[in-house]
């Protein structure tokens, strides 16, 4: 099906619109998280290094890729008795730093403030020389040795 290039470019209003909005929630939730792990981790108020959102590695995300129940169910414990079937625990203590740590450690906080499109200065010369030659009459230069 066709879809316009429109909706993948951020822009402040028509199509771009949708593009900021989920990009500026997902950048918030995270900041959010690392906010509240930050002082959970250190226990101050220490502002951590941002990004701008447009220079952003998939390294600075914080993303689980379906590694998240591997650290779960490396930190339960599994006990049969006979009769009462299986019985699990969970370190959550350990769980907790292992997420942390593993996750959300060193994960900059996103600066998702969008500039607005530019042209590159070639393109305005360019739109410039061209209003001055349909204001001003040309007329051609011979060529002397």
């Amino acid at each position: 099906e066709y879809q316009p290039l429109a909706y993948f470019i951020p822009m402040k209003e028509g199509n771009g619109v949708c593009s900021i909005a989920v990009s500026t929630y997902l950048a918030k939730l995270q900041n959010d998280f690392i906010e509240i792990s930050w002082k959970k981790l250190t226990k101050s108020e220490q502002l951590k290094i941002q990004v701008p959102i447009l220079k952003l590695q998939d390294s600075q995300m914080i993303s689980f890729k379906n590694q998240l129940t591997h650290v779960i169910f490396s930190h339960c414990k599994y006990s049969l008795k006979a009769g009462h079937g299986a019985d699990v625990t969970y370190d959550f203590v350990a769980l907790e730093k292992h997420i942390l740590d593993r996750f959300v450690r060193g994960k900059p906080l996103i600066n998702y403030a969008f500039p607005g499109m530019s042209y590159r200065n070639d393109v305005i010369e360019a739109m410039t020389f061209r209003k001055i030659r349909t204001t001003i009459e040309q007329s051609s230069i011979t060529q002397q040795e």
